[in-house]
């Protein structure tokens, strides 16, 4: 089968022991406090909203391509209605954020999806947020990057995640000193977002963006996959939870950003803060004014197709296969009345959600249009189907005890049980490689790239920890705030947006 696709260099997939934590045997370490991040973000929060800021009130319909004549039917079939909000201003358009980004990028079926009037973006900031089909997303930038051979700030020490739940601090980026000047050209790890720091190492043409998810499926994927975190821990269920949620959350605990506001945690805010509407409403302008781009996981290709115009990117580069999905048998369908709970219990993500997929659909009419977008996003699937009959073994994702290669395996956490692929066994070895990419789990993707960025660092592989044990969990968060807090540079000076 022909498929114009890009092939990279053998590797072989190694298992990698996931690492939540590990201590860093350095003073270049600074600690930045929620009281700290919150003084880098002043001018936003006390800034006067501008003029054409005020209270944005529309409904947002959130069935597509479907647009309805009647509002009121359909504020009752979604439920959905944005009551204020922070409006774009108006010398802004929704999709030109501080890269400059306009209009989007025709589609070719010979370039794959590219136009020739543009050239790829290779400076990418990606805040990965939790449960939100981010490990699939950043499957995406690895490929992109690997083939390229762009530079990737990794965690320190090849852990997987940059120091979260902290705020993220440059120093722990592998190769990053406190008198380097290095530029990464990719960070897309998971972090708690500090701009000051991320722009330390980070080209300043970088484009930025993130994703959100319903925060209704989200937390009972986050119920479902953190269980053993203290807050979710003695609750059976998340009706359980919910019932009375402050019964079960100590917000003291920092393990506990889990069970509350995690998207509102993972962007850099207090997940905890007081229900206050103009706090929200300049957390969105923050948000706003600093990413490029926002795409929603529910829409997950149509996202896709904004992004590769953005980026000036083509199909190929954005085609993937879902990874770190759950079983359908480790998922809950969820009750209108708990439905409600999860939206009072996680109101400022509610909040974000509602803004942010507003935008995302007056991006794709100010910039694709529906009937582009739909044309492009069929594209996408039929070459994703094409590929997934070329690569797999059974064609679709397969639980984790039917996997044959133990390399290809994804880590098991909490109650979830989270799939993985089979390759077909009769490709050749160019597009095995190919293949191998698009499935390769995310632990197993970092390590490769570890290998393949600081060659003479290799660590020897050991067996990956298919179940990790909230009590060895907490033990390396308790020892790694202990020597942080022994560590740390008080006379660092910090940084300003």
């Amino acid at each position: 089968m022909k498929e114009n696709v890009h092939l990279w260099r053998s590797t072989q997939s190694v298992a990698m022991v996931a690492k939540p934590f590990n201590t860093r045997k350095s003073a270049d370490y600074k600690k930045i406090s929620e009281k700290e991040n919150n003084e880098n973000v002043k001018h936003d929060f006390n800034q006067p909203l501008a003029r054409n800021q005020n209270v944005y009130k529309q409904k947002t319909f959130l069935d597509y391509p479907q647009q309805t004549t009647n509002p009121q039917n359909a504020e009752k079939s979604t439920n959905v209605l944005i009551k204020k909000a922070v409006s774009l201003s108006v010398e802004k358009n929704d999709f030109v954020g501080r890269s400059g980004i306009g209009q989007s990028h025709s589609a070719s079926g010979a370039t794959g999806g590219r136009d020739f009037h543009c050239l790829p973006k290779t400076h990418i900031v990606f805040l990965k947020t939790h449960k939100t089909a981010s490990s699939t997303l950043l499957n995406i930038l690895y490929r992109f990057g690997d083939t390229r051979n762009l530079t990737f700030a990794l965690p320190y020490d090849q852990n997987n995640q940059l120091v979260y739940p902290l705020y993220f601090t440059a120093s722990f980026v592998k190769g990053f000193t406190s008198n380097t000047t290095t530029k990464y050209d990719i960070i897309c790890n998971h972090m708690r977002f500090h701009l000051p720091e991320v722009k330390r190492i980070t080209p300043s043409d970088s484009f930025y963006f993130s994703i959100l998810r319903n925060p209704v499926t989200m937390m009972e994927s986050t119920f479902s996959y953190y269980k053993q975190i203290p807050a979710f821990y003695s609750a059976e269920t998340l009706d359980e939870f919910l019932q009375d949620p402050q019964k079960y959350y100590n917000e003291s605990l920092q393990e506990n950003s889990y069970a509350r506001n995690l998207l509102t945690f993972d962007f850099g805010f207090n997940n905890n803060d007081e229900n206050n509407e103009t706090r929200i409403n300049k957390t969105i302008a923050f948000i706003e004014r600093t990413f490029d781009l926002i795409l929603i996981s529910e829409y997950f290709d149509e996202s896709m197709i904004l992004l590769k115009n953005a980026l000036c990117w083509s199909l190929d580069d954005v085609v993937s296969f879902k990874l770190n999905s759950r079983n359908n048998k480790t998922k809950t369908k969820v009750s209108l009345q708990t439905e409600q709970k999860i939206k009072e219990w996680n109101s400022w993500d509610w909040k974000l959600y509602l803004y942010f997929n507003s935008t995302f659909w007056r991006t794709i009419d100010k910039t694709v249009g529906r009937k582009k977008m739909n044309k492009e996003v069929k594209e996408l699937r039929s070459k994703r189907n094409r590929l997934m009959k070329m690569c797999l073994k059974e064609r679709n994702s397969v639980d984790p005890s039917k996997i044959k290669d133990e390399s290809l395996k994804p880590l098991q956490y909490g109650n979830s049980v989270i799939q993985g692929y089979n390759l077909n066994l009769h490709l050749d070895n160019m597009t095995k490689q190919w293949c191998q990419k698009l499935i390769t789990p995310e632990l197993q993707y970092t390590k490769l790239l570890y290998d393949k960025l600081f060659p003479n660092q290799i660590k020897k592989s050991t067996p990956l920890n298919r179940k990790e044990n909230w009590k060895t969990y907490s033990k390396k968060w308790r020892g790694f705030r202990s020597f942080e807090r022994q560590n740390r540079n008080p006379d660092s000076p910090r940084s300003s947006q």
